[in-house]
């Protein structure tokens, strides 16, 4: 009588995203999905801007922080070279046909330097994350740069898209000087909102399996 040993058997399993691998339908899902997310986000904080100049930086203000948690899990959904160039020529689409044009280029720059500093950790430090999506929220500085240079111009289309109150409490708000300043504030919000990101990410998205 012979006895035959059972072979053991092993099973291969493949991660639910591979950084190294190319887009597929599964990334290009997550970023409509999150790009879609991230754009309503934008208009409807963007949109309290027609109140008066300080209720406009007061809504960019809460769309940076609240984008931060939307950019964190969608780095974590579509850990993959080119998702934030992706979401920055959709930014520089939508925002040039009411601001200067060059935001088409500097918008997507910012994109491939965040998928830069992303892909710099492999898709897993946090603190990389964080710091590419403030470097990618500066593009929201790019519709202000005007002021440095075409000042005039940019307060008299203001004035016909808006009204002559709205353009005068503008030019009182903001002088060429402050340019850096604000800049300086949007970098350090998105810092903030992209920290935030990641704690709902941890506690929270994790835990209903979305985050995997």
């Amino acid at each position: 009588m012979t006895t035959q040993k059972a072979q053991p058997t092993t099973q291969k399993t493949t991660p639910a995203t591979s950084p190294q691998g190319g887009f597929s339908p599964r990334h290009l899902v997550n970023m409509g999905v999150f790009a879609a997310i991230y754009v309503v986000i934008l208009f409807a904080t963007g949109m309290l801007g027609i109140f008066n100049p300080i209720v406009l930086f007061l809504g960019w203000a809460v769309g940076i922080l609240l984008s931060g948690s939307v950019v964190m899990l969608y780095l974590v959904k579509t850990p993959i070279f080119g998702c934030m160039t992706i979401l920055g020529v959709l930014v520089g689409l939508i925002m040039a046909p009411a601001h200067a044009w060059y935001i088409l280029i500097v918008a997507p720059l910012l994109g491939v330097l965040a998928d830069v500093i992303v892909r710099a950790g492999k898709y897993r430090s946090r603190g990389l994350n964080i710091l590419a999506y403030a470097v990618f929220t500066l593009w929201y500085i790019v519709p202000l740069i005007p002021i440095t240079f075409a000042s005039e111009s940019y307060y008299q289309d203001l004035s016909q898209r808006m009204s002559p109150e709205y353009s005068e409490q503008m030019r009182a708000l903001f002088q060429p000087w402050l340019l850096g300043i604000w800049g300086v504030c949007f970098f350090l919000l998105a810092l903030l909102g992209a920290w935030v990101g990641t704690r709902l990410t941890v506690r929270h998205f994790t835990k209903a399996g979305i985050a995997s």
